[in-house]
């Protein structure tokens, strides 16, 4: 049976199925991206699929962040490509190492394209590139 796997705008969970699973500390939760069957124009073999797969993702839900020895909360950031700071949130495109995080199962024990990972584990975003427009100098 397959379950309807989303997030929505303003939720603090996952929405999975019939239910909602909400993070808790520094964990975040990611869907993983679909693993290529070619790359240009070679095919990549189902066992080599996996690995590729299972390090880049979709972010769906962020937990509250993890608190210091001060009680004070820890951010969960992304650098932006203009050197800003923003909070990590869902939709944010994220790389993490191959063997990161908590692969997540439903109630029948089936493995769910998710994962559950410590925001330490996320090695990155992903940013669409800049459009550098030419000037028309003269």
């Amino acid at each position: 049976m397959a379950r309807d796997i989303r997030f929505v705008e303003g939720m603090a969970g996952a929405i999975i199925g019939d239910e909602v699973f909400v993070p808790i500390a520094d964990r975040v939760v990611v869907q993983l991206k679909e693993a290529p069957e070619k790359i240009g124009s070679l095919y990549v073999p189902e066992t080599s699929q996996d690995r590729l797969r299972a390090c880049k993702g979709v972010v769906l839900a962020v937990g509250p962040g993890r608190r210091d020895e001060k009680g004070q909360s820890e951010d969960m950031t992304v650098l932006q490509p203009d050197g800003t700071v923003r909070p990590l949130r869902p939709g944010d495109i994220v790389q993490f190492g191959q063997f990161a995080g908590q692969r997540m199962k439903d109630i029948e024990d089936k493995e769910l394209p998710l994962v559950i990972l410590f925001y330490r584990e996320i090695h990155g975003a992903w940013h669409p590139a800049p459009v550098f427009v030419a000037s028309q100098g003269g």
